[in-house]
């Protein structure tokens, strides 16, 4: 038998915003990754299509980032830009919309950096049919 959410340590806040995503009981991907996680765990899972991947890694992502750090806490990489607007979207519903925790699906083609103004300091990143998203929190 897997264990409840609860029984996982998963705050009251997170189990209501799975239960609000009609998700009342963790998938076994998500039984065995969760408890890894919060132990500090490296984990890799690999499991078919629909079977709770992507939850499984953000449920204690979202009670890990602190909402009064005003900076990126969480960068995901993923192949396509497909995938970073599914994961940046299911973390959103997660952590719901008047929490302060913003997330930001970044994704595109080339970018010259040879267009980039000189005068603004920033980092030059290049991707090809790649996605990445960043959460950040900032305190209201």
């Amino acid at each position: 038998m897997l264990p409840s959410f609860k029984d996982m340590k998963v705050p009251e806040q997170i189990i209501e915003a799975l239960k609000n995503m009609g998700i009342t009981k963790p998938m076994p991907v998500q039984a065995q990754a969760i408890p890894a996680l919060y132990a500090g765990r490296d984990v890799i899972a690999r499991a078919q299509t629909g079977t709770g991947k992507t939850l499984a890694f953000l449920v204690p992502l979202a009670q890990r980032i602190d909402v009064t750090k005003n900076y990126a806490q969480a960068l995901i990489v993923t192949p396509t830009r497909e995938l970073a607007q599914q994961i940046a979207a299911e973390f959103k519903r997660l952590t719901g919309k008047e929490s302060a925790v913003k997330v930001l699906a970044v994704t595109g083609a080339i970018l010259n950096c040879k267009n980039i103004n000189s005068k603004i300091p920033a980092m030059c990143l290049s991707a090809r049919r790649a996605g990445f998203w960043t959460i950040s929190a900032r305190a209201m």
